[in-house]
């Protein structure tokens, strides 16, 4: 998971009136990002105790973590924390245009280079990297790309390649437990499959999305057309559940409970068994399942401009212009703003805590207690007795862990 900053938007929308600002919020300063350039680019450790940001000063770029600068690049892109929060991974770049050398840099270490390489994905524990890389071709365009050799670099062994195909350009989804590199590739011309450790599913499709693991690690679905231009989520089998417009990657909770974003005739809705959440939604994003597998909580959009619209695929989150970001827990709307992002569950699956931006400044929600404003703050975060909810925070210069008490929340 990311922790990243929210970027401004323009409006105003009301907080959920039923909130109550919190006066004993505990802050530490992990960092100052000083006159950094690019601090945009800010990442919270899950964990609470790193920040790490990239620092551009003329032609160069440092990675900063906890205020101790990285080695000097000619690029550097967004840093992905373990959720330990002692392991870092990002995507760098040497060289001049049109003979670019890309790399991956884990815990300070340069890994090999190559002609390209995706943002990599890191283990829960650290331990491993997993991403795409070519000797011969060049960036994905569109998330596609048809000439050069592709393929799948992990801990320090590579996936089989693919010649002369389209692959995809986001990154391999990495299981819970690390036990398992999941991303789709080209079968053959025209269809595709889901490749386990480099073991290719049963079935193949003419068009194969991300993979979503269960909590621990055991069980998978990934979104796949399936027939007549219909998508459903594939289980390992191979065996297709009921079929929409479009489906998004399975989202779980207990055991193999999941919900999905699903579209159908130009409605955009949540999944989950045989339940449906529908309202009057432009666009639905950051879904969360509760640990128990019995509750569903997201963010959505109501009344905003969709670019694409008629098209089958149900996100497009910070694609979608204007409108009110609304909180469904159960299907009722909690909360609202500007933007809404990190929706999640505590651990016992009694509260949904979520960031919200209204006029430009930021904060955390949890039930009836609300932080302080931010200029940024990152996805919340709970305590594992889920008494707290903590979160990364940005403000006058101070890169911030927050840590929110929930009592009478």
């Amino acid at each position: 998971m990311k922790h990243t900053v929210m970027a401004p938007t323009v409006g105003l929308a009301l907080l959920a009136t039923t909130a109550i600002a919190s006066s004993q919020d505990d802050e530490a300063v992990l960092a100052t990002s000083g006159d950094s350039v690019e601090i945009s680019f800010t990442t919270w450790a899950p964990s609470g105790d790193a920040v790490a940001f990239v620092d551009k000063r003329g032609k160069y770029y440092h990675v900063v973590v906890n205020g101790v600068a990285g080695p000097k690049l000619e690029h550097a892109d967004w840093p992905v924390f373990s959720e330990t929060g002692k392991h870092i991974a990002y995507r760098a770049r040497e060289g001049d245009p049109g003979n670019y050398r890309w790399f991956i840099m884990h815990d300070g270490e340069r890994q090999p280079s190559y002609s390209w390489v995706s943002e990599p994905a890191i283990s829960h524990d650290g331990s491993m990297v997993a991403y795409w890389a070519t000797e011969n071709g060049g960036a994905p365009s569109g998330g596609l790309h048809a000439s050069g050799d592709y393929f799948v670099v992990y801990g320090k062994k590579k996936g089989p390649e693919y010649s002369g195909q389209s692959i995809s350009g986001t990154p391999p989804v990495i299981s819970p437990d690390g036990k398992k590199v999941a991303y789709a590739a080209p079968e053959k011309l025209g269809q595709w499959h889901v490749v386990i450790n480099k073991k290719p599913s049963r079935k193949s499709f003419s068009i194969v999305g991300r993979v979503g693991f269960s909590r621990d690690g055991k069980y998978y679905g990934y979104p796949a057309v399936v027939k007549d231009l219909k998508w459903a989520i594939v289980d390992p089998r191979g065996k297709a559940g009921p079929l929409f417009d479009g489906v998004s990657a399975p989202v779980f909770g207990k055991g193999r409970k999941y919900a999905f974003i699903a579209r159908e005739n130009g409605a955009t809705f949540v999944v989950m068994g045989k339940k449906r959440y529908t309202g009057d939604y432009v666009t639905v994003g950051h879904l969360a399942v509760s640990p128990n597998g019995k509750r569903v909580a997201f963010a959505a959009n109501r009344g905003g401009k969709d670019p694409l619209p008629g098209a089958s695929l149900p996100l497009r989150g910070s694609f979608v212009e204007g409108g009110e970001w609304v909180v469904v827990v159960d299907g009722d709307v909690v909360g609202r703003g500007d933007q809404v992002s990190g929706v999640t569950f505590c651990p016992r699956s009694r509260h949904v805590a979520y960031a919200v931006e209204v006029g430009g400044e930021s904060r955390v929600i949890c039930g009836k207690k609300q932080s302080a404003h931010y200029s940024r703050v990152s996805d919340p975060v709970f305590s594992a007795d889920g008494k707290h909810v903590g979160f990364g925070a940005s403000r006058d210069g101070k890169l911030l862990w927050v840590r929110m008490s929930l009592d009478d929340a």
